[in-house]
């Protein structure tokens, strides 16, 4: 189980809130990349995590997106970019404010490679079957 606190600046150091991001079997890892917008009001947050599923089908690299609601609980939207089948590890997120994208940033269990992902930030999906090659040739400019 994945579960995220956030203090607003604002409030008092002991005001949290949040809520479950994610719930299974296997699904907590310990490969993390949290992000805020710094310029975004209405507190959303981004996450993108490796879980411990490997199984072709099951979610190993998971976006997780959490948006605020008016009771400034978050709600939780959850988002596979790849699947077992992949075998990628140690996500990084990396977030495009001025062309609204989010980039997932992952290398191969074995290491040597490195892969990335495109996907629109307000409404986030991935083909979690692919993945990108990164190379001098085709390296996006973030």
């Amino acid at each position: 189980m994945r579960e995220i606190a956030l203090s607003v600046g604002s409030a008092s150091a002991t005001k949290w809130s949040g809520g479950v991001a994610a719930r299974g079997t296997s699904f907590a890892d310990d490969h993390i990349s949290l992000k805020a917008l710094q310029a975004d009001p209405a507190g959303n947050l981004f996450a993108v995590v490796k879980t411990s599923l490997n199984t072709p089908g099951e979610p190993n690299i998971v976006v997780l997106v959490g948006r605020r609601q008016s009771s400034g609980r978050l709600s939780w939207k959850r988002v596979t970019v790849s699947d077992g089948l992949q075998g990628q590890t140690r996500p990084i997120l990396l977030l495009d404010i001025a062309n609204r994208q989010m980039y997932v940033i992952t290398a191969d269990e074995g290491g040597g490679n490195i892969y990335y992902k495109v996907s629109n930030l307000d409404n986030p999906s991935f083909d979690p079957a692919t993945k990108i090659r990164l190379s001098a040739e085709n390296c996006p400019q973030v």
